[in-house]
Order: structure tokens, then sequence, then C-alpha cells
């Protein structure tokens, strides 16, 4: 045992590794999670680009997914409410109940009521008013503190 104490001063690196800016920047990307940042919509035989910041909410109906943009038009998308709160930027995005996935930009209003419950009004849409879910009013109140 007293040998390996003896070696172990002598073994210990003194110096700081060095990393050179490129590869501290390429290891720091790596670590960034990549979002979409735009969706790519089929209108008769045209394709259309519409950024993520122009979308005002995804929603389930009829067992499809739609997206409603800043314009308040609905584009049905391939994508689940699942799969969307993995690509899109939590930031921005939020999964209020099983039907909506509201971006922060369309909230016009927000209510709350007894027991805790809020109410979102959206400033364009089918459904103008949405109820927030019991199991999600916590993580939306934590989500509007950012």
């Amino acid at each position: 045992m007293q040998k390996l104490l003896n070696l172990q001063p002598q073994t210990k690196v003194t110096t700081t590794p060095y990393l050179d800016p490129e590869t501290l920047k390429a290891l720091l990307n790596l670590l960034k999670p990549n979002y979409k940042s735009r969706f790519f919509i089929k209108i008769n035989n045209t394709i259309h680009s519409i950024p993520t910041k122009e979308i005002n909410f995804f929603y389930s109906a009829d067992s499809n997914t739609l997206m409603t943009n800043s314009q308040g038009r609905n584009f049905v998308i391939d994508f689940t409410l699942d799969d969307l709160e993995k690509v899109l930027n939590p930031d921005s995005f939020f999964r209020i109940n099983r039907k909506y996935l509201v971006h922060i930009d369309a909230i016009e209003k927000i209510q709350t009521y007894s027991k805790g419950r809020i109410q979102v009004n959206l400033k364009q849409g089918p459904v103008m008013a949405l109820q927030i879910s019991r199991a999600k009013t916590k993580g939306f109140r934590e989500w509007l503190g950012q």
C-alpha cells in the first residue's frame, strides 16, 4: 500500500487538456437538440413551407392531426401529437391536453377557475377557448413562467 501511495502523486496530471475552439463548438452542437423549424405541406400539386413560428397550434380531430397557421388555415399533417412533442421546441409549444399542442404566441388570454383549473383563449382557430387538463396545469404554469 505504501508503494502505491508513494507512486500516486507522481502520476497526477498537473496541466489541463487543451480543446481548440472548433472542437468545442462541434461538441456543443452535438448537445443542442435539433428542433423542427418548418413543415412542408402539400396543397393540390404544390408543396408549401410553413415555418413553426407561423403555426398557432396542432390538434387531433377524426383520427387526423391538423395544423393551424397564423392566418387561421388548417392543414392535415403526417405526425401524431406525441411525435410533434418530440420534434418541436418545448420553449415555444406546449401540449395543454390530449387534443391540443399550442404555440405560446397563439395564446390571447388565460382564465383561471376554481380548483386551479385553467382555460386558454386562442387568437384564432376552430375552438377559441380550450381547457387545460388537470395533469398539465402545473407544467403549463411553469412553462409560462420561463
